[in-house]
């Protein structure tokens, strides 16, 4: 006999459709907390940041990550900024950079409402004073800008001023002009980078002075007479001194003779370039975008303008103790033009045989080294590493083909302002000054004809609420024809 038993069934568990919407939404804002759990975890060890700017207004310089790099000794940035105050956030995350790249320096932000016995201690009697402090040498900064901050840090840095003498009497550039010809913004740059700039006159000294660093001659219209020609030349020869010469086209004759004595050949033309009208320039504005291996000019980029400019070239030295090269040179479709009287008439053409082709040379650079033979036992040669080790930097010289390109007008002008600040900061035996500079912000605005003009206002003000007004109009319409 079968026993029949009764079928069990279990109970059926309905799903509604909102908790099964509701458990699948859970699960993606969980996956989506983890995703960014991870990331922040990983970027709090190994950040990457990238700069989409043209310019590349937010990546520091070249020459602020080299300086904070070599750092000897601590720094200490201290800040005092309001709590939300003017500038405090840009100066925060431009510091958290500093931080970044220089493991010595260290930055902290003091409000001085609620610090006062700090600011009196730092002297700061204003919102936005920066202080930079090394050791017992403190500067103080008033902007938010990268340029300010790595002045203020290369001051403070900084033991003592070297002294740049600039020579005068002659028609030279006058580093306290503000005028477009003058050199008051190259004298400022040097200041920033802790330089001591002074006037010299040449007539008055029987020597150069002992604390000069470097000598410039910026641009002089006339000879200078036979003393002061002997003066710079002990400077040189038994001095061992440092001279910057910016000799412009149909200027100082008897100088470029005194020049040739050193293996520069400062050429008796003017320099043409076609290239130049690219850039809004004319024929006599030649581009130098030819940069030879240098220290000066390693790490340039960007292309320097001359305007009114002669040719520099050198003539290979005998003395292997003499290193004479050239720095720039122009484009290939320059030439340096040798009949003058065609240019009086506004003419000019290459004449093949007369005319130098470009690229043509427009800055030199020589160095001797100074050699202290290392002492050797008698009968035996010296030694090849011990000699390279006693070379010491001895006289240095560089000869640029123009002056104009330092002058006010020209010298916040694509890579002028680093060629001359580099070239300054070799002579002075300053190398770790030799750099890309600090960008400066860049105003681009967006000219509009008015057709353009009308276009930018009828498609986003009028055109795109309409079309969105028509398609809601349209999903309404076709939901009512459905039911």
């Amino acid at each position: 006999m079968r026993l029949r038993l009764p079928r069990l069934r279990w109970p059926q568990v309905t799903i509604r459709r909102s908790t099964r919407y509701g458990a699948n939404t859970a699960l993606v804002l969980l996956l989506v907390l983890g995703v960014v759990v991870v990331v922040e975890a990983i970027s709090v060890r190994q950040s990457k940041q990238f700069d989409l700017t043209a310019n590349k207004r937010y990546t520091l310089s070249l020459q602020t990550r080299r300086l904070l790099g070599g750092l000897q000794q601590p720094i200490k940035v201290t800040a005092f900024y309001q709590e939300g105050g003017p500038g405090r956030q840009p100066l925060n995350d431009l510091l958290k950079e500093y931080a970044h790249q220089g493991a010595k320096l260290s930055f902290e932000f003091v409000d001085p409402d609620r610090n006062p016995k700090k600011a009196q201690e730092y002297k700061v009697t204003a919102y936005g004073t920066t202080v930079v402090e090394s050791g017992d040498k403190r500067e103080k900064v008033t902007g938010t800008s990268e340029e300010e901050l790595t002045n203020a840090v290369i001051k403070a840095t900084r033991k003592g001023k070297k002294a740049i003498y600039f020579v005068k009497g002659h028609g030279e550039g006058d580093p306290a002009s503000t005028a477009k010809e003058g050199l008051g913004q190259l004298k400022a740059a040097l200041q920033d980078a802790n330089f001591e700039v002074k006037e010299l006159v040449l007539l008055r000294e029987a020597k150069l002075p002992d604390d000069a660093a470097a000598v410039i001659l910026a641009g002089p219209k006339k000879e200078l007479l036979p003393p002061e020609v002997k003066v710079l030349d002990d400077y040189l020869r038994q001095r061992k001194g440092r001279l910057l010469a910016m000799i412009d086209p149909d200027q100082v004759p008897g100088l470029v003779k005194f020049l040739a004595g050193s293996y520069v050949v400062v050429g008796d033309d003017v320099i043409i370039d076609r290239l130049s009208r690219v850039f809004a320039g004319d024929y006599f504005t030649p581009v130098v975008s030819q940069y030879e291996d240098h220290k000066i000019s390693k790490d340039l980029r960007a292309a320097s303008f001359f305007p009114l400019a002669r040719s520099v070239d050198v003539k290979p030295p005998a003395d292997k103790k003499v290193q004479a090269k050239v720095l720039a040179r122009t484009g290939a479709e320059s030439w340096a033009e040798t009949n003058k009287r065609l240019l009086a008439q506004g003419k000019a053409q290459y004449d093949e045989g007369q005319d130098k082709k470009g690229p043509v040379p427009v800055a030199a650079v020589v160095e001797i080294k100074d050699v202290a033979p290392p002492e050797t036992p008698p009968g035996l040669p010296p030694n090849p590493e011990e000699v390279k080790k006693a070379e010491r930097p001895g006289t240095r010289l560089v000869v640029f083909g123009d002056s104009d390109f330092v002058t006010n007008t020209y010298l916040g002008l694509s890579g002028n302002r680093d060629l001359i600040l580099n070239t300054v900061s070799w002579l002075a035996e300053e190398e770790d000054l030799i750099a890309v500079r600090a960008r400066r912000p860049e105003t681009r605005p967006i000219v509009l004809t008015a057709n353009q003009g009308k276009i930018a206002f009828w498609v986003p003000v009028v055109g795109v609420p309409l079309l969105v007004v028509g398609v809601g109009a349209g999903v309404v319409a076709r939901r009512r024809l459905r039911k």
